[in-house]
């Protein structure tokens, strides 16, 4: 099985983007992507939100791009662009070829209810674990943890990091927790879940999973985290610059 991992950012380089998920598609079967816009409009937007996203309805033109694969979008907060109602948020893709045996959608900060505060501090907006059982054989968690100007640790982020592994804690088959957790590689909120489990980006030696896009000292955000009774075949940083992130790619046996 191959996972691959990306915070789209917004859409904003949506042409390379296209090329890249056509090529990708041929092989992965599961794609887990942050930072996504959704929309029943198609608008090409120029306003001043994190992420700076290009275009309201990323998860539909996503969809669009990959007919054999179901979507499921995650929803984390709402804006009003110009009027019209948009969603922001995260999204799995799996291919068809697999069996989703269980989709669901849990809060590690904030409620459904923020999900709809427009005026609600993007650091402080809620966020939601992605968690797909697949074939009844493995479980895939994707998410986009919580963003402050610095990847420290803080009280938020530490209680963050223990939702997340209270979720993990209930189930015994293999998993997979991925995402951009928004975390330096030498925080307490990452230990938390590393503990007991592989953390490939650190493992692997990794330099940085950020592109040129990015305009400060940041080298880190994105991981793939994978418990230690699933065998893994390859892990990859790819140089793509298809975002302000680099995609990586886990690819493992089940």
């Amino acid at each position: 099985m191959k996972i691959l991992c990306l915070n789209l950012w917004g859409g904003r380089l949506f042409e390379d983007l296209t090329k890249f998920l056509h090529t990708q598609s041929q092989s992965v079967d599961v794609f887990c992507f942050q930072e996504v816009t959704s929309s029943p409009f198609h608008d090409e937007i120029d306003i001043e939100i994190a992420g700076r996203p290009r275009f309201s309805d990323v998860f539909e033109m996503v969809t669009a791009l990959l007919p054999e694969f179901t979507g499921f979008y995650g929803k984390e907060l709402e804006k009003i662009p110009g009027g019209t109602s948009m969603c922001w948020g995260s999204a799995v893709f799996v291919s068809k070829k697999h069996t989703v045996s269980r989709y669901e959608e849990i809060f590690t900060y904030g409620s459904l209810e923020d999900c709809s505060s427009a005026i609600r501090a993007y650091e402080f907006r809620s966020r939601v674990l992605q968690t797909v059982i697949l074939n009844s054989e493995i479980v895939i968690h994707n998410i986009h943890g919580i963003w402050t100007p610095d990847k420290g640790d803080n009280a938020t982020r530490l209680q963050q990091s223990q939702n997340i592994n209270a979720v993990m804690e209930q189930f015994s088959l293999p998993q997979v927790l991925c995402g951009d957790l928004n975390l330096d590689p030498s925080t307490n909120s990452l230990e938390l879940l590393t503990r007991d489990r592989h953390d490939w980006v650190v493992e692997t030696g990794v330099k940085t999973t950020r592109t040129k896009h990015v305009k400060h000292d940041d080298d880190f955000a994105d991981y793939i985290i994978t418990t230690p009774d699933l065998t893994v075949n390859h892990f990859e940083v790819l140089k793509d610059v298809v975002s302000d992130h680099l995609p990586l790619i886990l690819e493992c046996t089940v």
